[in-house]
C-alpha cells in the first residue's frame, strides 16, 4: 500500500522550532489569556464580562513572570521589572470591574475597549515572535537601517552578514575597534511591541463623532486669538470634516512610521555612544533610551487623543474606574458625569 509521506513534502523545522521557543508562561498564562479576550472581543455572550475578567487576570500573571525576569540579576531591566510588575496590579484591578459589570448587569466601554487592544496586540506580536521568518524580516530590517544610518554620519562599524533564520536570533553591528563590544540587533530592538500596541488601540476604538461634536463646538467657541489658540481651532475644525475612517488611517499615519523611524535612531544612539566610550551599554540602552521612548510614547499618545477623541475616552474611562463604588454609575459605557470630580462617600 502506497503512503504519503507529509513530513517529506512540508518542511515542518520552522515549526518545530517555533514551538521549542514556547516556555511554560506562554503556554500556560499568554495563550488562554489571549483566548478568553478573543472569545469576548465584542459582548457576544452574557458572560463576555467574565471571559475579559479572567483573560485580564491570566494577561496581568503573565506580566508578572516578566518582570521577575526583567529584574533577575542577569538581566536587570529595571524599568521594563517594575512597568510590567505594575501591568500585573492593573490588569487585577480591571479584571475585578469587569466582574462588576458582570454582576451589575453594566457594559463598561473602556474594559472592553482595553480587552480587545491587549488581544489584538498579544496575538500579533506573539505569532510574529514565535515564526522565525517573520521575526528575521524584521530583525534584518531594523538592523541594517541602523547599520546605514551609523555608516551616513561617519562611524567605523561593520555589518554581520546573513539573514537571521532561527528564533532568537540577532544580527550584530560591530565596532571598528576590536576591543568594544558588540551589540546584537535582537526583536525587541524592532519596536514591534509599540507599533502593534498603537495600531491595535487605533484599530480597538469605536469611532463616532457624534459622541464629541458638541464638545468640539463649544472648544471652537472657547478659544482666544493667540496663535496657538488659532491653531488649535484649525485643528479641531479639520477633524471635525474628516470621516470616522479617515481619522483612524490618519492617525496611524502619524504615529507608527513615527515610531519605526524613531526607533531607528535610539539604536544608533545607543550603539553611538556606547562605541564611542561615552557611557555603558546599560545605561545608554536600559536607563537614557528607555527614558526618552517612554517621553515619546507619551507625546504620540496626545496625538492620538487629538485625532481620536473617543480614545481619550475610552483611556481616561479606566481611570474613572477608581471613582465606581455602586451600581448604577455608569450611563451608556461611561461614567455618570455627575461623578467625575467629586469624591464618594
Amino acid at each position: 500500500m502506497n503512503t504519503c509521506n507529509i513530513s517529506g513534502l512540508i518542511d515542518l523545522a520552522p515549526v518545530e522550532q517555533a514551538i521549542d521557543t514556547l516556555r511554560p508562561w506562554d503556554v500556560g498564562l499568554l495563550l488562554p489569556s489571549l483566548v478568553l479576550m478573543g472569545l469576548a472581543y465584542r459582548n457576544w455572550w452574557r458572560i463576555s464580562p467574565l471571559l475579559r475578567g479572567a483573560g485580564a487576570i491570566l494577561f496581568g500573571s503573565y506580566w508578572m513572570t516578566q518582570g521577575l525576569l526583567y529584574l533577575d540579576p542577569g538581566h536587570m531591566d529595571v524599568v521594563n521589572g517594575v512597568l510590567a510588575l505594575l501591568g500585573f496590579a492593573f490588569f487585577c484591578f480591571v479584571a475585578w470591574h469587569c466582574y462588576l459589570d458582570h454582576r451589575w448587569e453594566e457594559d463598561t466601554r473602556s474594559l472592553a475597549w482595553l480587552s480587545r487592544t491587549a488581544f489584538m496586540t498579544g496575538a500579533v506580536y506573539f505569532i510574529l515572535e514565535h515564526i522565525p521568518f517573520t521575526q528575521g524580516f524584521m530583525i534584518y530590517v531594523v538592523a541594517w537601517m541602523t547599520y546605514a544610518v551609523l555608516v551616513i554620519f561617519g562611524h567605523d562599524v561593520s555589518m554581520q552578514s546573513g539573514f537571521p533564520m532561527g528564533v532568537n536570533e540577532g544580527l550584530v553591528i560591530f565596532s571598528g575597534d576590536p576591543g568594544d563590544m558588540a551589540v546584537r540587533i535582537v526583536f525587541a530592538c524592532t519596536a514591534a511591541l509599540a507599533m502593534f500596541l498603537f495600531t491595535a488601540a487605533i484599530l480597538a476604538t469605536d469611532t463616532d463623532k457624534s459622541e464629541w461634536m458638541g464638545w468640539a463646538r463649544k472648544e471652537l467657541r472657547r478659544t482666544g486669538p493667540s496663535f496657538l489658540a488659532r491653531s488649535r481651532r484649525n485643528g479641531i475644525r479639520n477633524i471635525m470634516r474628516m470621516s470616522d475612517k479617515e481619522r483612524k488611517w490618519r492617525a496611524f499615519l502619524y504615529v507608527v512610521p513615527v515610531i519605526f523611524l524613531t526607533n531607528i535612531f535610539r539604536n544608533v544612539g545607543v550603539i553611538s555612544v556606547t562605541y564611542g566610550g561615552i557611557m555603558s551599554f546599560y545605561d545608554a540602552h536600559n536607563i537614557y533610551a528607555k527614558v526618552l521612548s517612554l517621553v515619546m510614547m507619551v507625546f504620540l499618545t496626545w496625538v492620538l487623543f487629538e485625532m481620536l477623541p473617543e480614545l481619550q475616552e475610552d483611556m481616561m474611562g479606566l481611570f474613572d474606574l477608581f471613582k465606581r463604588v455602586r451600581r448604577g454609575m455608569m450611563v451608556n459605557g461611561r461614567l455618570d458625569l455627575k461623578y467625575i470630580g467629586k469624591k464618594q462617600q
